[in-house]
Order: structure tokens, then sequence, then C-alpha cells
């Protein structure tokens, strides 16, 4: 079976968020405790996608196209707050295969319900492949496992213009943590040796952690009461971030006061880009 032929495949599982995962995730992301007392941040969203994406990207007709894998893209839209100690159906559809190169472009759409409630959609892209990147990309020291960069938190953010700069860093621990609690357990993370083999120097920060850095952001400027502060998502992963090293937050509140426009960052350059639209 070619990659193609998975095409509009659905792949179905239960996610159940109950306080003690989503304390467990709010953890791993450095989230505010104090913020979520009856709901879930929504990047929990992450975890939805993941109680199901690896259905797919590691499906046996997939075969060898998951040695290399790549987060690309991703959009979530929150139709509701979420809601803790609840079962939600959750369904992912491979809704298309583009090949280009010997790479497979996989576009995988994923749909969060309960109780008759449409949560969340989301939207991935995923470049898989077979083959090893062609890298002279030299081989990277991994740091010490609780080693990270300093942060730089604001104690508050302004409702318009320039958003303060927020410096966030992930030990190797914490990929650990975060892959507990986000079920994102893709070796890249975690093993060396599986990321050289992908052409990069070493284990890289999970793409969806560093959005998370980017939504609590949002979430500071937006309705500091609402359970859905946010309603929508488009985050683009441009390069990697590496354990151990800084990345910082910056962006502004645009024309429209309900868009904020962030960019995530390390001296090496843009590591994420996004828009978000706010509740306000």
């Amino acid at each position: 079976m070619g990659m193609e032929e998975l095409q509009g495949r659905e792949y179905r599982r239960t996610f159940r968020a109950d306080r003690s995962s989503v304390s467990s995730f709010i953890e791993a992301t450095g989230d505010e405790p104090s913020r979520w007392p009856n709901s879930a941040p929504p990047s929990l969203a992450a975890a939805a996608l993941f109680a199901v994406a690896p259905d797919f990207l590691f499906d046996p007709h997939v075969g060898l196209f998951s040695r290399v894998l790549i987060h690309a893209d991703q959009a979530f839209r929150w139709l509701a707050p979420w809601e803790t100690d609840t079962d939600y159906a959750v369904t992912g559809k491979v809704d298309r295969v583009r090949m280009r190169g010997g790479a497979a472009w996989v576009n995988f759409s994923v749909g969060v319900e309960a109780h008759g409630i449409r949560f969340l959609d989301s939207n991935s892209t995923f470049v898989m492949s077979d083959r090893r990147p062609a890298s002279d990309v030299a081989d990277r020291d991994e740091p010490g496992p609780l080693e990270r960069a300093d942060e730089i938190r604001p104690v508050s953010y302004p409702s318009g213009g320039q958003v303060p700069e927020t410096v966030r860093s992930a030990s190797r621990s914490d990929l650990i943590r975060y892959a507990a609690a986000s079920r994102d357990f893709n070796p890249l993370h975690w093993d060396h040796q599986t990321a050289r083999n992908a052409g990069l120097p070493g284990i890289v920060v999970h793409g969806l952690l560093m959005a998370s850095w980017m939504l609590q952001t949002a979430v500071a400027i937006a309705s500091p009461s609402s359970a859905r502060p946010v309603r929508d998502a488009k985050l683009r992963f441009r390069n990697p971030l590496f354990p151990g090293e800084a990345a910082s937050i910056t962006g502004a509140v645009g024309a429209a006061p309900d868009q904020v426009t962030l960019e995530l960052a390390s001296e090496s350059g843009p590591l994420v880009t996004g828009t978000v639209t706010l509740e306000r």
C-alpha cells in the first residue's frame, strides 16, 4: 500500500481530560495553575491531537515513512471551553496525501466532541519520509538532563500594541515530562540517534510545547476570566529548538484588537510563527 492509499482513512479514540491529567499537562507546559481552576488551557488541544495521531503516524501501512517525521503546520479552532472529568470522542482523518521528492505531505484533521458538543477542530501538516535527509550537520552534545536557560515571564501584558518579551526554555527532563502529559512520544524528542538519523544535530523540543508557550502569551493578553480565551490559532514550525536553549516570544496585537501575531525565536532565527484570535 502506498501512502496515497491512506487518504480518507479515519482513526477513533477516547480522550479523557480528568483533573489529574490536566494538572500534569499544565505543569509540563509551565502554565499558571491558578488560571485554570475549573477548566483547561487551550494548549490541551495537543494532548487531544496525540490521543489519535500516533494511530496514523505509526500505522503499519505507513511503514518506513515514519522514519522521518516533521510537524510543519498546525491550526486549532476552539469551539467550546474545555471541560474536566469528561470523556471526549476524538476522530482523526487523513484528508490528503501529496508525494513530493520522495516525501509524503499529509493533511491530518481531528475533531473532538462530547455529549453532542463540538469542542475542537484541528488541522496538521506532517512531512514524512523513509529516507534520511542529506545533511552534514555536526553532532550536538546533549545538555545535562535538567539544564535549561534562564526564563523571563512578564508580570502583566497590555491589551494592545507590542507584546513584552517572554523567554522560555526546556530541559531534556522537561521534554520527557511533556511527552508523558501530551502522549507525543516521537523519539526525535528523546532519542539522540533517531534525531541524527533524521538529519538533526540532536534531540529537539516538541513543536506543540513551543506552541503552548505562545498560547500562554496569547491567553495573558485575552479576557482574564474566559474559560475559552482564544478562538483559533494558526502556527508554522520553521526551525527546531534544542533543549537547554533560550527561546524568545515577541509580537503585537494587530489593527483588529482580537488578533495577535507572535513569533518564537532563538539566536539562530525564527522557530515558530503564528496568529491567534483572542476572546475579548
